[in-house]
């Protein structure tokens, strides 16, 4: 990836279709969720001697009394990304596209991360930031990260409402959607040709990355 970022045009307009949109949406979740599952063992262990990654970092929180409201939702699953994205993929990006590309991404990431509340949330919030500063930097634009990032706001209050809101054990509920999301990826990518496509600037063959990394092993 070369060291220099173009100025990201807030709305540039991107010929994206819809089903790849869907397609990074599951993508992104199942290389998250991925991660989640490693994190989730470790919290057990964590647990079996009375510690825990989920214990607020900045600030506490308690979950059981927070309540969704119709202007909260709108805060949540519209508003903020729309002002995350033009923060963290678009300013901040921007002014540290002069350490280099590869810095720029991590970095914006993980100060995405570090604000939000827990160690499991910040790991899988930076995961998250480093998809999307890549997808910003090739695309020159933040409209499919603003979108990636509605939607995946959308989804977690929606399961917070609805699927997850009457689970005992959210760490299974969590092991399992992992699995799912998992099992769509590939078979995703196996009627995708094994290539993520994102327009005209991103295209990615996955088989062929996995075949270069097996014979560099």
């Amino acid at each position: 990836m070369e060291n220099n970022i173009e100025p990201i045009k807030y709305f540039k307009r991107k010929n994206i279709k819809s089903i790849d949109m869907i397609k990074l949406f599951i993508y992104q979740h199942a290389a998250v969720y991925t991660i989640l599952l490693f994190l989730i063992i470790i919290e057990f262990i964590l647990n079996t001697k009375g510690y825990s990654m989920y214990k607020g970092i900045l600030y506490q929180v308690d979950k059981s009394t927070i309540n969704i409201t119709f202007w909260t939702g709108v805060r949540i699953c519209l508003i903020s990304p729309f002002i995350e994205e033009f923060v963290f993929r678009d300013l901040i990006l921007r002014l540290l596209k002069k350490y280099g590309v590869k810095f720029a991404i991590i970095t914006q990431a993980l100060i995405f991360g570090i604000l939000h509340n827990n160690i499991i949330t910040i790991v899988h919030t930076t995961v998250f930031g480093i998809l999307y500063g890549y997808i910003a930097v090739k695309t020159n634009s933040i409209v499919v990260t603003t979108i990636l990032h509605i939607m995946q706001n959308s989804f977690t209050v929606f399961m917070g409402m609805t699927i997850l809101k009457n689970v005992v054990n959210v760490d299974l509920a969590q092991i399992l959607m992992a699995i799912i999301y998992l099992i769509v990826a590939i078979i995703t990518l196996y009627h995708s040709n094994w290539k993520i496509r994102v327009g005209d600037e991103i295209n990615i063959d996955v088989k062929e990355i996995l075949l270069k990394y097996k014979s560099n092993k």
